[in-house]
Order: structure tokens, then sequence, then C-alpha cells
């Protein structure tokens, strides 16, 4: 009986439970009704597919002087035109090209492509030779060529070959014998005679010297910033040092500014020099212990002692 009386529903109740459980089936069989009625009226769907195009490669093949490129040229390699542009800037500005690890230095050039280039080109020619730096290099011709290949399966495989060609007529190029100049007197266009200095380095090299108070040996070159060493040294024959055309410093008449304004100086060494002078009323010498012994033979050739002395220059 308790049992009976737990699960008792009342008339009200059985009477909600049945509408709602119509009302539930209802919308469930309307819904199906109108999915459909959609599913039948809406096109059907297509899933959209791509193929991804297989990547053209660049066949690279010939002889080509690195200076020599305009930049037609380098489009044809397959540069854009902003770093062809890049590749000429940068040669003009280093006197050009000597070894392939230069050209890996232009600003966005990948590795890849450097690798591309290295078995056709050449640096044997110098940017002088060049008659226009900027526009298509004399004496090349570019002939594009599409090959076609079919492959196992049957589709056809689209390869770009570039190939270039030195056409039958050959640009005489101008030659020139370098004349020994002195370092201490040569301007800037001197210097600009020697492969691998441009403007920039020339007029980094002219001021430095002012600075210094002219050089006392060829490898002093080598502290200009920007120059490579191998550049001194390949050109080391062309180079003559002059020793009377250094200008050293005169203790008794110079300030403490104007004597620490020399490259090779430090403040506590011109500190120590002016004390020495001012106890002994004379020239400092290297046993005054301003300076050490390697020190003091750098910086010999530029202090106006009571015996004048200079050293050798190469």
């Amino acid at each position: 009986m308790k049992l009976k009386n737990s699960f008792y529903i009342h008339p009200k109740e059985r009477t909600s439970l049945l509408t709602l459980l119509g009302v539930i089936i209802s919308f469930s069989f309307l819904e199906g009704i109108a999915l459909s009625k959609l599913q039948s009226s809406s096109p059907p769907i297509k899933v959209a597919t791509f193929e991804v195009a297989e990547k053209e490669e660049l066949y690279l093949s010939g002889c080509f002087e690195a200076n020599l490129l305009g930049k037609e040229d380098l489009l044809g390699f397959g540069l854009d035109s902003t770093l062809a542009s890049r590749w000429i800037n940068f040669r003009n500005s280093i006197g050009g090209f000597d070894s392939i690890n230069q050209i890996g230095r232009i600003f966005g050039m990948s590795e890849e492509m450097v690798e591309n280039l290295r078995p056709i080109l050449t640096f044997d020619q110098s940017l002088k030779a060049a008659p226009n730096n900027g526009s298509k290099t004399k004496g090349m011709a570019l002939r594009g060529e599409r090959e076609n290949r079919a492959t196992g399966s049957g589709q056809q495989e689209e390869r770009i070959a570039v190939t270039f060609e030195k056409s039958s007529k050959k640009t005489q190029m101008a030659t020139f014998s370098l004349e020994p100049f002195s370092i201490n007197s040569a301007g800037e266009a001197d210097f600009m005679q020697i492969r691998g200095i441009g403007p920039v380095l020339s007029d980094r090299i002219v001021r430095y010297r002012e600075r210094l108070g002219g050089f006392h040996e060829v490898d002093q070159l080598k502290e200009v910033f920007g120059l490579d060493s191998t550049i001194v040294d390949d050109n080391r024959m062309n180079f003559i040092v002059e020793k009377s055309e250094i200008r050293q410093i005169d203790f008794q008449r110079s300030t403490f500014r104007e004597v620490l304004s020399h490259p090779y100086l430090e403040f506590e060494e011109v500190q120590c020099l002016f004390n020495v002078k001012q106890r002994r009323a004379g020239a400092p010498e290297c046993k005054s212990g301003c300076f050490t012994s390697k020190k003091w033979n750098r910086v010999k050739p530029y202090l106006k002692t009571e015996q004048k002395e200079m050293t050798s220059g190469i």
C-alpha cells in the first residue's frame, strides 16, 4: 500500500505530463521535416581543393664575370629589382668583387642563391673594366628556354632552364699599370686605383692619416675601419712610405688636448708625459715609465724628441 502511494500521480499532474510529452514528440517530428526540406532545396556543398603547383627551379649555366654584370643580367639570374640594385651598389662601394664570399655579404642574398651562382661566376676582371655597371652588360646575351618533360605518371613537369652565352664580339678592355705612390701624400683618387678601395674607404684612409700625422709603415693601413688586410698585403709593392712627411707632436708648444687627440695616446699616458715634461723640462723618453717598450716603438715616430728619429716605412 505504501509503495502504491509513493508512485501515485494526481490527475492534474498526469494531464500536464501527457501534454508535455505530446509537445516534445511534435517538435521532434517538425524538426525532421524542416531539415529534410532544407537539404533538398540547398545545392550540394563542394569542398574546395587546392593543388600546390610544383616550384619552378632555376638552372644556371655558363660563365660570367661578376664585376661586369648589369641589372638586367641579375634579373635574369632570378634576383628581384631591389636585390639587383643592392648587388650593384655594394659592388661599387667595395671597388669590385674578389670572391663569391663577398657576394654572400649582400643583404637579402640567400645561401641557396650564392651556391647556385658559385660555379658560373668568375672574378678576373676589375670593376673599372665595366663600361656601365647599371646597364645591361655588353658582350652577354640572355636566352630563356623552357623545357617540357613528361614524368612517369604522364603529367607534364615544366622546368625553366636559363642559359647565357657570350656573343662573338668581345669588348676590348682598357689595361693600365699602377704606379707606386706615397701613402702620406696621396689623395682619395690615388687610393681608389687599388682594387677593393672605393670612395668610402679612400676617404677613411685620408682622414685617419691626418689624425695620425702620417703613416710610418704600410701595415698601419690595416687599422682603417673596413679595409681588408688582404688588400694591403696584395698591394704592398704599390705603397711608398716617405719618412719626411710624418707630422710630429712638439711637446713644448702643444696643449694637453692637442696631444690627447692622437689616436695612439691614452689619457693616462698623456698625463704622464706632461708630468715628465714639467719635471725634466724636456721631451719624454721610453724610460720615463709612461709606455711599455712595444707601445713606445709605436708612438715614437709621432713624438718630437731631442734627436729626431724616423722609422722605416715597409
